[in-house]
């Protein structure tokens, strides 16, 4: 039935405190029947529904949820940044040049070995990372593009560990190389005879580095080097 006129209104004027007019009912369904009088006549509305607001209970699950939902989403990009840190310091400790980058880069490595154990990546965070990279060497933001090799090692990172015996071979080759020039250039005998003696404690340390003493062929190699300028040294001082 239709109010005559628009007794909320008249309600909303008085400021505060029940309308004497009207008659609220709270029925079994929650439903609420307000019945106005206005003169002798009872003006009836029945069946009006509160509005419905979530209940604490389901304010703070969705809250939980979506605290839930953040926090997988920071986990997920946490473990993908470890997978492209283990990438690089994969690709560096392969292509170290000396004894000192391969310092540097074993220990990167190693730890970015341990972050990615605990982490325990699957397959969607090993190839978003090679996603990534791919996209950023087509960007122009990366210099470096993944090959094969890259991709595979990456994909079977707990069953290929990098070849340190391979990286550790080229390394003391160059080592060789670079350092053996250098004794054919000195005039000086002074200065080659200091050199000798730097070269030997040298490899006192080298010969403590990771990954060494587990390749017994290069531990071994390294050795006969050291032999070699001790005997050059010996030479010398005779």
């Amino acid at each position: 039935m239709k109010i005559p006129f628009n007794i909320w209104n008249r309600k909303k004027q008085k400021g505060k405190g029940e309308d004497p007019d009207a008659v609220r009912v709270l029925n079994e369904d929650n439903s609420v029947s307000i019945t106005v009088t206005i003169g002798d006549v009872d003006y009836t509305v029945n069946n009006l529904k509160p509005k419905s607001t979530p209940s604490q209970e389901e304010s703070a699950k969705e809250k939980r949820a979506l605290r839930y939902k953040r926090a997988d989403k920071r986990e997920r990009k946490l473990i993908i940044w470890r997978v492209l840190r283990y990438m690089i310091t994969y690709r560096n400790l392969s292509s170290s040049t000396n004894f000192h980058e391969y310092k540097n880069n074993i220990a990167s490595h190693n730890q970015a070995v341990e972050e990615l154990k605990s982490s325990n990546p699957d397959v969607y965070h090993l190839e978003a990372a090679i996603r990534f990279c791919q996209l950023e060497f087509l960007a122009g933001r990366c210099d470096y593009e993944l090959t094969d090799e890259d991709i595979d090692a990456l994909r079977n990172w707990e069953t290929k560990p990098i070849d340190l015996q391979k990286v550790l071979r080229d390394v003391l080759a160059a080592y060789k190389e670079y350092w053996n020039d250098v004794l054919k250039s000195y005039t000086s005998a002074a200065a080659r005879k200091k050199r000798l003696e730097y070269l030997i404690n040298n490899l006192d340390e080298i010969m403590t580095l990771p990954g060494l003493h587990d390749s017994p062929a290069i531990l071994k190699e390294t050795e006969a080097l050291q032999s070699q300028y001790k005997s050059q040294l010996n030479d010398m001082v005779q």
